[in-house]
């Protein structure tokens, strides 16, 4: 039996139409709005991840709807963005009723996020994980379990949208406080094992390889 054409989720390059919610915070029409957030502390190496849903009631209200959950022992804050998007998206499918929104729109500040995930989605994928210089995708297990919530989300697109962290938008700076408040209560094991090395200005690094 043919499911017909997919869906492909769409970047924030496209049109999109536009709603002014509170406090002058911009909304996608006719979307499931989700912001999402990740952090992540280093002594000792903890990270937490802040989610916050945005609908409007019939009567053209916000209603907000805030997830707080622990956070995980010796995590990167990209893969506490990277998890916030997968709970995320888990968690909207189970959502009472998600048959007035025509796709989910997930905002977050992280550009890795943004920048990658098509990559992710066609070319990483396709290359058994590995990207164009044959090397492992660094988070390769948690980006297999975003693009599998994306896929189970049709006939819904699934839209990533870059706010500019620590702005006025209140919603992201909610999600930053969620995802704060999470890592502070790192209850869950390990996502993984994380090898961590400095480099010569002393900041710290990921092994691994993104591009």
């Amino acid at each position: 039996m043919s499911l017909g054409p997919l869906l492909i989720p769409t970047s924030a390059s496209r049109a999109v139409s536009l709603r002014r919610g509170i406090c002058g915070v911009l909304l996608i029409e006719n979307a499931f709005n989700i912001y999402t957030d990740g952090s992540s502390y280093s002594h000792p190496r903890v990270g937490g991840i802040g989610i916050r849903f945005v609908t409007i009631d019939t009567a053209g209200a916000e209603v907000v709807e805030d997830v707080p959950l622990p956070g995980f022992k010796a995590a990167t804050n990209n893969q506490m963005e990277l998890y916030a998007c997968v709970v995320a998206l888990k968690e909207a499918l189970k959502y009472q009723d998600l048959t007035p929104y025509q796709k989910i729109a997930i905002h977050t500040d992280s550009r890795y996020i943004v920048d990658n995930y098509k990559r992710a989605l066609f070319e990483w994928s396709a290359n058994r994980w590995r990207n164009r210089d044959g090397r492992p995708v660094l988070n390769a297990d948690l980006w297999k379990q975003l693009i599998k919530f994306v896929w189970k989300c049709q006939p819904r697109r699934v839209e990533f949208h870059w706010v500019k962290g620590h702005s006025r938008d209140l919603h992201n700076r909610a999600a930053d406080k969620l995802a704060k408040k999470s890592a502070k209560n790192p209850l869950n094991r390990p996502l993984s094992i994380v090898n961590v090395r400095r480099n010569t200005a002393g900041r710290s690094e990921e092994r691994g390889s993104v591009g």
